[in-house]
């Protein structure tokens, strides 16, 4: 393919679900989970046309390689991926959750939330991605630092956010116990691993909760593990559905994931949700975010209840939940940043050759 005449900002998807995609056509995404990505690229690639620079953007999940690279290159690395990867030092960018500011399996540390086994547990999670970060890089090879962005949401579409007292679900947690099935999933539940040991915690918390307080409608949906969760092909699971039910709840429990965030932190801001959450890390996308803070899981009946009892409350939170996902999160928001970043980098360029690989 000869040079374009005009810089070109050339889009590809590299996920682990789908088989490698040149030239991918970021509104048209073949799946829910890409829908955020998709829209957030298409206001990068407008932004850095207009501003007239060139590049090869490439979506991804993968840490070992990806089939594009080069001095124009950018990675955008979206899900909660753990360490540089092994192509940090063949590309010019790489934007990801938490950037390189991340605190991996921050929540295993506290002994007084999770226990000593699933402390070390995490101790252990943050020691093996540390050592394949280091032998997925060439020794001595100069790598670029990566650069922070939202998860963003996994299974969402755009539905009718209704105010807080039209809302009939007061409180759900809706979500797996664990990341993995087969033995890794098993092995990771027989030593508590700290997703799963946060996750018993906080339904645990939440089932004290349900029986002190049956005045309120509490819905507590568990799933085996986030894979079969994604992959459900139940109607009650469809994009449609799941966002129709968050802007029916007024409360979300977000407990840790694999990361300290999940795509339910981010998903209950669009959907206008109080997020109740444990720990999290000071991001710049998240700052200010109106969560809502727990100490340990074991506070979460008397949190909830303080909440339900002050409609008042509820209804600011909920709208300043809104209104940080529009200002700070939205695509349109989200893309016009990480087009400026890249200008900044690469600036007004030369054609990009096609092809590139």
């Amino acid at each position: 393919m000869p040079a374009s005449t005009e810089p070109t900002v050339r889009i590809h998807r590299a996920v682990l679900q789908l088989p490698p995609q040149a030239d991918w056509e970021p509104t048209t995404p073949e799946t829910p989970w890409l829908a955020y990505w998709g829209e957030t690229l298409d206001v990068v690639r407008t932004d850095l046309t207009e501003r007239g620079v060139g590049c090869e953007i490439v979506l991804t999940q993968k840490q070992d390689e990806i089939p594009w690279t080069g001095d124009r290159t950018v990675a955008v690395m979206y899900g909660d991926i753990l360490g540089q990867p092994g192509y940090a030092h063949k590309v010019a960018m790489i934007f990801q959750a938490l950037g390189r500011n991340r605190r991996l399996a921050p929540s295993a540390t506290k002994l007084r939330v999770s226990g000593p086994r699933s402390a070390l547990v995490g101790w252990a999670l943050t020691v093996r991605a540390k050592r394949h970060e280091q032998a997925r890089l060439p020794e001595g090879a100069p790598v670029v630092q990566s650069r922070d962005i939202p998860l963003g949401t996994y299974n969402m579409v755009d539905v009718p956010i209704p105010q807080i007292a039209e809302r009939e679900v007061d409180v759900a947690f809706d979500g797996s116990v664990s990341h993995w099935a087969g033995w890794w999933g098993t092995f990771q539940r027989l030593v508590a691993a700290p997703k799963i040991r946060h996750r018993q915690l906080m339904t645990d918390a939440l089932e004290q909760f349900i029986a002190a307080h049956p005045e309120y409608r509490v819905r507590l949906k568990l799933r085996g593990h986030f894979v079969q969760a994604a992959d459900s092909a139940d109607t009650d699971d469809t994009p449609e559905a799941y966002s129709q039910r968050l802007a029916g709840t007024k409360i979300v429990v977000c407990p840790p994931g694999t990361l300290p965030l999940t795509f339910r932190h981010f998903e209950a801001l669009r959907a206008g949700c109080v997020p109740v959450v444990l720990d999290m890390p000071d991001t710049e996308y998240l700052s200010g975010a109106p969560f809502v803070k727990v100490a340990r899981w074991s506070e979460l009946p008397d949190v909830l209840a303080g909440l339900l009892a002050d409609p008042a409350r509820l209804q600011r939170l909920s709208t300043d939940a809104r209104r940080h996902w529009e200002e700070r999160l939205a695509p349109s928001k989200v893309g016009p940043k990480i087009a400026a970043e890249i200008a900044s980098v690469l600036g007004v360029s030369a054609p990009v050759q096609g092809g590139v690989a």
